[in-house]
């Protein structure tokens, strides 16, 4: 069993697919999470339940109101580097309150291989081509535990 996040808000570029960072450990009971290189390699094969789970955050500007860049949201769980599932979030109105947050998050069971490695990837797509340098993600975080 592991569980780990990151808690700070940063930049991910546009329209890219970007692995997203874990710098810390809540708990991993078999020394599987590399925060090095923000994945977890599980100890045995089996079925897991993997959770996931990611919110961004888009500013503009200082008013209260303020038009969100963010048009879509996607968080996406990797195992070895290839693409398992996907959440999506669309941006559904032009205004909100600003900072404006909004995530999602997944709960999946998986069958992986002992030295399988899990990572979490997001995408983001704003709504003119551009987004805040203070937009980004405000937080990320993966856990699981082996089922059988």
């Amino acid at each position: 069993s592991a569980s780990s996040a990151n808690n700070n808000s940063y930049y991910i570029p546009p329209n890219t697919m970007t692995k997203l960072t874990i710098n810390a450990v809540s708990f991993d009971t078999h020394n599987g999470a590399n925060t090095a290189n923000s994945s977890y390699s599980v100890p045995y094969t089996g079925i897991y339940r993997i959770n996931t789970t990611a919110r961004c955050i888009s500013y503009i500007g200082t008013n209260f109101y303020s038009y969100c860049t963010i048009q879509y949201f996607d968080i996406q769980l990797r195992v070895n580097g290839n693409a398992y599932e996907d959440q999506f979030v669309f941006g559904t109105y032009p205004y909100f309150y600003n900072p404006f947050l909004f995530g999602t998050s997944s709960s999946t069971l998986i069958k992986l291989n002992a030295g399988d490695s899990i990572s979490l990837y997001a995408y983001m797509t704003p709504y003119n081509g551009y987004l805040n340098a203070n937009s980004g993600i405000q937080q990320a975080g993966i856990s699981g535990h082996l089922v059988n």
